[in-house]
C-alpha cells in the first residue's frame, strides 16, 4: 500500500518483497506491521492482547466472553489458578487437545480431565477474580454476574455447537429455515443494561 493505493502483488511471498522489492517500492516497517495483520494465531499482540479463541458466540453469551477473559487477565489471583489448571501438560500436549476442542466442545478431555470439569473451574476463577477488581461506586461495581449465560452453558453440560447440532438432528429435523431462524442477531435489550434489567428483545436477520 503506497499512498493510500494497494498494488495487487500477485503472490508475491512477503519474504520476496523484503529480499527484492516490488514495482520500484522497498518494504517498510509499515508493511511488516500490515502483514501481521494477517496472521491468525489464537492471542495476537496489537495495541493490545487480542484474544482469537472464539471469534463469534450466540447472543446470550456476547457480554460474557470479554467477561470471562476480564476475570481472568485483570486479576493475579486468577491468572495463577488458570496457569494451574494447564500446568501439568507438556506444549506437545496442549497442542495436541486443540483440534480436539474445536471438534468436541466440551465433550473433549484434556490430559484426562474433561473439559467440563476444567470449564467449570476457569469460569469460577473468572468470576471471582471479576469480584476481586469490582471498582465500588461505577455502575456495575461487581461484573460477575455477566458470567452468569455461562453458567447457564455448563449446567446444560455441552457447548453451544453441540446444542446446534442436537436440535439440527433432532427437532429442527435438518430444517435449513429452522436454523437460519436460529442464528438471526436477537440482542434482548438486557444484554446491553447493566445485568438483572428487564426488557425486551432488538433483533436483525444475519442473511
Amino acid at each position: 500500500v503506497r499512498q493510500g493505493r494497494y498494488s495487487p502483488a500477485g503472490g508475491l511471498t512477503f519474504r520476496r518483497f523484503l529480499d527484492e522489492g516490488f514495482g520500484g517500492e522497498r518494504a517498510v516497517l509499515a508493511d511488516f506491521d500490515r502483514h501481521l495483520t494477517t496472521l491468525f494465531p489464537e492471542v495476537r499482540l496489537k495495541h493490545v492482547i487480542e484474544v482469537r479463541g472464539a471469534d463469534a458466540v450466540p447472543p446470550g453469551l456476547t457480554c460474557s466472553l470479554p467477561a470471562l477473559w476480564k476475570g481472568i487477565l485483570y486479576d493475579a489471583g486468577a491468572r495463577a489458578e488458570a496457569q494451574a489448571l494447564v500446568a501439568a501438560a507438556t506444549p506437545e500436549e496442549r497442542e495436541a487437545v486443540r483440534p480436539l476442542v474445536a471438534r468436541r466442545g466440551l465433550a473433549a478431555r484434556y490430559v484426562g480431565r474433561p473439559m467440563l470439569e476444567l470449564a467449570r473451574e476457569l469460569a469460577a476463577a473468572a468470576r471471582e477474580g471479576l469480584r476481586r477488581i469490582g471498582h465500588a461506586g461505577r455502575r456495575d461495581a461487581d461484573e460477575s454476574p455477566y458470567l452468569d449465560p455461562i453458567f447457564e452453558q455448563l449446567e446444560v453440560g455441552a457447548s453451544p455447537g453441540q446444542v446446534v447440532l442436537d436440535r439440527w438432528e433432532g427437532e429442527w429435523g435438518r430444517s435449513l429455515d429452522r436454523l437460519i431462524a436460529y442464528a438471526r442477531y436477537c440482542y434482548p435489550r438486557r444484554l446491553r443494561r447493566r445485568p438483572g434489567a428487564s426488557g425486551g428483545s432488538a433483533c436483525r436477520s444475519s442473511r
